[in-house]
């Protein structure tokens, strides 16, 4: 089935993007203090400024996954594995 091989695409990938995005918010949040003198109006650690990039980044990758998905999900996979 077309529409179960592109969620199964989707699934690898949100698999590499939560545990990717929680590093990088655990090193973000270490290193917030240092970056406080150069925000200007929005604190090192504000939880909302988290959570907008976490969904950006969130988005952002399942759409980068999302062309490769379909792609793979348009391709009949007899038609891959026969060979010229």
């Amino acid at each position: 089935d077309r529409r179960r091989l592109a969620l199964e695409v989707l699934e690898v990938a949100i698999r590499q993007l939560l545990p990717a995005l929680g590093i990088g918010l655990a090193l973000a949040w270490l290193v917030a203090p240092t970056l406080g003198a150069v925000l200007l109006s929005t604190s090192p650690r504000s939880p909302g400024t988290y959570l907008l990039v976490a969904v950006a980044f969130l988005g952002v990758g399942m759409t980068a996954a999302l062309v490769p998905a379909l792609r793979a999900s348009a391709v009949e996979p007899a038609d891959v594995l026969r060979v010229d």
